[in-house]
């Protein structure tokens, strides 16, 4: 499908199979799961939100939870990068998407 000159290309994903570990499996299922997408959306979008919170004169007690609710956005982040390396091994980084969150992911 085209839309407005861009080709929409299907994304590759890989199945479960007897020889792989039960670690790796674990991992394709659970980072292929439509909800593992969703919950990795609203990440973004509460990690966006939060970066946003911040004011002059900003109450120390909201300083420390944003700090710690960043710690934690990290934390989701990075466990995120890691389950789909362990899954996708070097088809991991055939997915422009991953190599974005790989770089977010080590500069943070």
């Amino acid at each position: 499908m085209q839309i407005l000159g861009y080709e929409a290309k299907p994304q590759k994903y890989t199945v479960t199979s007897e020889e792989y570990s039960t670690i790796r499996n674990f991992c394709i299922r659970f980072t292929s799961h439509p909800y593992f997408g969703q919950f990795m959306n609203g990440c973004i979008v509460g990690n966006t939100i939060l970066l946003c919170i911040s004011w002059y004169g900003m109450d120390k007690r909201v300083t420390k939870i944003t700090d710690i609710l960043n710690v934690i956005f990290i934390w989701i982040f990075t466990t995120s990068v890691v389950l789909k390396l362990i899954a996708y091994r070097l088809l991991f980084f055939s997915n422009g998407w991953n190599m974005f969150d790989l770089f977010v992911v080590s500069t943070s």
